[in-house]
């Protein structure tokens, strides 16, 4: 398992099986600029899915395109679901996955 912590998101990553989460921060909590700059959590996002995609990962999309949500935290904080373009197994048994989430919603906090 691994976590990257950004500004404003954390990645917890299973390399094994490929599958990983991206806590997103409370909405509310966001700092916004004057002029055309991006708020602090838009810059932040960008930078996580920029960092993510050059180490293969990206977001799990649902059945319309969308980036989907996995499930949210306590606090309502927003969990996405991600997925790794190159597992060490290539094809990860049920019970691996399963197994996986688990322990990604627990370091996560969200289990």
């Amino acid at each position: 398992m691994e976590t990257i912590a950004y500004a404003c998101h954390t990645a917890y990553l299973n390399p094994l099986t490929g599958s990983g989460l991206l806590v997103r921060p409370r909405p509310e909590l966001d700092l916004r600029t004057t002029g055309l700059a991006p708020s602090l959590h838009e810059a932040d996002w960008n930078h996580a899915m920029r960092d993510l995609d050059a180490r293969g990962w990206e977001p799990t999309e649902s059945e319309r395109g969308a980036i989907a949500v996995d499930s949210y935290m306590p606090d309502g904080r927003e969990v996405i679901g991600l997925h790794g373009r190159h597992p060490i197994i290539a094809e990860p048994t049920i019970e691996q996955e399963l197994e996986s989430f688990a322990e990604l919603r627990r370091l996560a906090g969200s289990a």
